[in-house]
């Protein structure tokens, strides 16, 4: 007798990672993704981006005569570079040990999934779908605070070599009246925990640098890292909005439950994500000494999505540029049998002007 358990009856994948793309415990797990580098909806044709490194103010030129053409603008003083959008492409194996590990019981099975074993097995599938894309999305949460607090990411791929993003930060001039002075470090006295630190005049220079370095006039936000955010609570709450008293209307549930309140109208949200490097370190995505002001809106900061070069039609064998957000297909070997569940999708944590962000280390 031979029972046969068919893995493709009971899910389509593309269909499923687009359903699942959107689910709320990626909202949860995603702040920067979510909040601050908003995923843009067009998936690009090419995956080569040209990325403009300065972006300059437009200087005033005066109106044109009614019956006048156009005036030219000189862009001779911007600079670009071009870099390949990266892929992330992860793999879960459905073998032997997959399907032993279900503990089916065929001809009387009682399971929580009904009596038909592919119904358990079209939900395990799902939870894998799930677990590939927390992976991805994990990967470039990372390379976003990475970018938004220091300026630069390296992409390290699994086989071998590395791609380095630079969006040209400065750091550690004056705090005030330096354009290029986006980093800086507090010292001595001047830090928060300082009994003469004065954490609400400096987060009103780094909005005003905001302002005129980068033309800026719409609201902006706070990330800190938690001892950043305990010693302006601690020290400074006198001088800090309640939550309940800020229009949460139009925030997500996410941005409500990380949002500790205001300082002189600007929004304080406290980012605390880790990772594990090995078995008992743990690495936070952003320093918990420092903060990062940025624009809030304007398209500052995006997560731009490649095309995937796979198969368009899998009876076909046609190979194409897919424009998807998100592609995910089996891939089937004979010997040994193995199926293996393929999730990939190619983000860009893209910040179009480091004058429109400002990062501060508190202590």
């Amino acid at each position: 007798m031979t029972i046969s358990i068919n893995l493709l009856q009971n899910i389509d994948l593309m269909s499923a990672v687009s359903v699942l793309g959107g689910a709320a415990d990626f909202e949860r797990e995603n702040f920067l993704l979510n909040n601050v580098f908003k995923v843009n909806p067009q998936v690009h044709f090419s995956n080569t981006l040209v990325l403009p490194q300065d972006i300059r103010r437009k200087y005033l030129q005066g109106y044109s005569r009614k019956r006048d053409g156009a005036t030219p603008v000189g862009k001779a003083s911007e600079s670009t570079e071009t870099i390949e959008i990266p892929k992330i492409r992860r793999s879960w194996a459905l073998d032997e040990e997959f399907l032993t590990m279900l503990s089916l019981v065929i001809g009387g099975y009682n399971g929580p999934l009904a009596t038909n074993p592919n119904t358990q097995i079209a939900a395990k599938i799902n939870r894998e779908l799930v677990n590939l894309m927390a992976i991805i999305n994990a990967q470039s949460e990372a390379t976003a605070a990475e970018i938004l607090m220091t300026g630069s990411a390296t992409l390290t791929y699994p086989d071998s070599g590395s791609d380095t993003l630079d969006f040209n930060y400065t750091g550690n001039g004056v705090l005030d009246g330096d354009t290029y002075t986006i980093q800086k470090d507090l010292s001595g006295t001047s830090k928060w925990d300082s009994t003469s630190g004065d954490p609400v005049k400096d987060l009103r220079r780094l909005r005003r640098l905001i302002d005129t370095y980068a033309h800026w006039a719409g609201p902006v936000m706070v990330l800190a890292g938690y001892e950043a955010c305990d010693a302006l609570l601690k020290r400074h709450a006198a001088v800090v909005t309640p939550v309940a008293r800020l229009n949460t209307g139009s925030l997500s549930l996410t941005a409500q439950a990380k949002l500790q309140g205001a300082v002189a109208g600007i929004p304080i949200y406290e980012y605390v994500v880790t990772s594990d490097t090995d078995a008992t370190t743990k690495n936070d995505y952003i320093d918990s000494k420092t903060i990062a002001m940025v624009a809030d809106g304007g398209e500052n900061c995006t997560t731009e999505l490649g095309p995937v070069f796979d198969f368009a039609d899998q009876a076909a064998m046609t190979p194409s540029l897919l424009q998807t957000a998100w592609f995910s297909k089996f891939v089937k070997t004979e010997d040994p049998p193995v199926t293996e569940i393929i999730v990939e999708r190619r983000p860009l944590p893209l910040l179009r002007n480091p004058n429109k962000v400002r990062v501060l280390k508190v202590l």
